[in-house]
């Protein structure tokens, strides 16, 4: 792990700080929510398209707890994000008002792409859906270089 840090001039602050790891991935996150009904169709199931906004806003959290806020860090600086590829596996229904947590780790990451890897658990630990993201921007090295 140490070796890979080094590779991307991660701080050493970075480096030393306590986290869950999911698999063989590095940096993790969790995201808890309480699914809406805005998310699931009129049978009371959530939409699965929604799995990627799920994706995203689990992304963002990750971002911040890198101390790496969106926009302050990409947008304002005229960097973009773009979603290149997008994959997810729907395992099980989701039903709105139950509890889910969105595990999140970045599984790779070069100059020009960052790839996050997700797990949807349900409250009570099963898997609900997986997935994947795959981002382009101009220098992530550089921007998180700079942690």
């Amino acid at each position: 792990v140490t070796n890979l840090f080094n590779e991307f001039n991660f701080s050493n602050n970075l480096v030393n700080r306590e986290e869950k790891r999911m698999d063989k991935h590095v940096f993790t996150s969790k995201l808890e929510m309480t699914v809406p009904w805005s998310d699931c169709d009129p049978a009371g199931i959530s939409y699965f398209p929604r799995n990627f906004d799920w994706y995203v806003n689990s992304y963002m959290k990750w971002l911040a707890e890198q101390d790496l806020p969106y926009m302050e860090t990409f947008h304002h600086q005229g960097i973009g994000i773009v979603c290149l590829k997008a994959e997810s596996e729907y395992k099980q229904m989701v039903k709105p008002t139950e509890v889910i947590t969105v595990h999140t780790a970045l599984s790779s990451l070069t100059r020009t792409r960052l790839q996050f890897t997700y797990k949807v658990e349900k409250e009570n630990g099963e898997l609900a859906a997986n997935g994947e993201l795959a981002l382009g921007a101009k220098d992530c090295l550089d921007v998180f270089g700079t942690i």
